[in-house]
């Protein structure tokens, strides 16, 4: 009996389906697990870990970490930045336009 490692995870069946695909195509064969709970009862799905892409021990490995391209951090730092346009920062106290003084809140 062969041993299935666990490649990646979806909560999408449409998405798994997909990627399995892909790596058939390559020569790899590929199953998936839990798909059947999404489609009866999504919420229970996703605590059960979503759908599991596994593949055999031979073709995957289940030690893997995740990577980021440097436009995705660029773009990040941008939303964090442009995000005081849509949530202004706190107003700390009020002054008066006649004689300039201001009052703490």
């Amino acid at each position: 009996m062969r041993k299935l490692v666990v490649v990646d995870t979806y909560s999408n069946p449409l998405d798994a389906h997909i990627a399995r695909g892909l790596r058939e195509s390559e020569g790899i064969p590929a199953t998936l697990g839990s798909e059947h709970h999404v489609w009866s009862s999504w919420p229970y799905a996703l605590a059960l870990g979503g759908i599991r892409l596994q593949v055999a021990e031979r073709h995957g490995s289940g030690d893997f970490r995740y990577t980021r391209s440097l436009w995705s951090i660029v773009l990040l730092l941008a939303t964090f930045g442009l995000s005081s346009v849509i949530f202004p920062p706190r107003i700390t106290g009020r002054q008066c336009n006649a004689c300039r003084k201001t009052v703490a809140q």
